[in-house]
């Protein structure tokens, strides 16, 4: 049987190939529930990072500039 599975993979197309390979790369990733809190945690600590090295942009259309706000502080914690 194992030679019938070598076989059989040998067989598979590229995009069949490439399909599996997405399908075992998505079944590996964590509950879409952890993801977006981990993206949270992520956007903060970023957000902080920023707000501490004083980040700031100037907005094309009316030349404003723009600081990066920290997401823990309690202004926007409440």
């Amino acid at each position: 049987m194992p030679a019938e599975s070598a076989e059989a993979s040998a067989n598979t197309s590229w995009s069949e190939r490439t399909l599996d390979y997405v399908e075992r790369s998505g079944n590996a990733l964590p509950d879409p529930v952890t993801l977006f809190f981990i993206f949270i945690a992520i956007v903060m600590v970023a957000s902080w990072i920023a707000h501490t090295a004083d980040v700031s942009v100037v907005h094309p259309g009316t030349d404003e500039t723009i600081a990066a706000d920290n997401l823990f502080s309690d202004e926007n914690i409440r």
